[in-house]
């Protein structure tokens, strides 16, 4: 149904009707990559230091190459998908985080004590 639809104008019904906070994330997202792209572009030319050359999860995914042609392994809207489930993945970790600490804190009158105190003080 779906590809019955595109071509008939769905993507332009859904570009409508997409929140504005839903489009400044996917534009935050493109964002991101360009200006890592842009990064990982001037720290492959030489230079004297390579030591101090990031390698965090995007250089690994810029320098992956597919074996049997050379090229890179991922198209521009692969590496939009896995910013946007790195950001995901991230922020739902951390949002877990945070909540079992404060609802194991609030719990426990001692320790939840110590930070009264640090704060108060």
């Amino acid at each position: 149904l779906l590809l019955w639809l595109k071509p008939r104008g769905v993507n332009k019904l859904l570009d409508i009707i997409t929140p504005p906070d839903i489009k400044a994330y996917y534009a935050f997202i493109e964002e991101s990559v360009a200006i890592r792209r842009r990064a990982e572009e001037s720290s492959e030319k030489p230079s004297r230091d390579s030591s101090s050359k990031r390698q965090d999860m995007f250089h690994f995914l810029f320098q992956a190459k597919n074996p049997d042609t050379g090229e890179p392994a991922y198209s521009q809207q692969e590496l939009f998908a896995e910013a946007n489930l790195l950001v995901i993945a991230g922020s739902d970790t951390t949002s877990i985080q945070l909540c079992g600490f404060f609802f194991y804190l609030s719990r426990s009158p001692r320790p939840y004590q110590k930070p009264i105190e640090e704060i108060r003080s």
